[in-house]
């Protein structure tokens, strides 16, 4: 398993949301947030600050080529995710056993070369 240590730039507000939406109050439902209430329903919107907390995304960029390229040439160190490494390599495979898929080596690398 291959743990990325490196983060992009966070997006402006607004631009990935997520969302927790009753829904007895949705007519209509994204999988990020509701496209219609019903009316006479009470909306609530809280932005979290990302000093507080942020949203990891763990994922291969979907912009064109180039674009990747530019935002992955201005990163910077990010380790949290390592403290969670043993925990994460650990249910991951139990659950690949679980389907017969083998197991997450413990010689888990990062992408910057470093061991476990």
């Amino acid at each position: 398993m291959t743990l990325c240590t490196r983060q992009v730039s966070l997006s402006p507000p607004g631009y990935s949301v997520k969302s927790v939406i009753d829904p007895t109050t949705c007519v209509n439902m994204h999988n990020h947030y509701c496209w219609g209430f019903i009316d006479g329903s009470t909306i609530t919107v809280h932005d979290v600050d990302p000093d507080v907390a942020v949203l990891q995304h763990y994922k291969r960029c979907h912009f064109t080529a180039s674009e990747c390229r530019q935002m992955m040439n201005v990163t910077r160190a990010d380790d949290t995710i390592l403290k969670y490494r043993d925990q994460f390599a650990n249910v991951v495979s139990r659950k690949l056993a679980e389907i017969g898929r083998g197991h997450v080596s413990e010689s888990a690398k990062t992408t910057d070369g470093t061991g476990p």
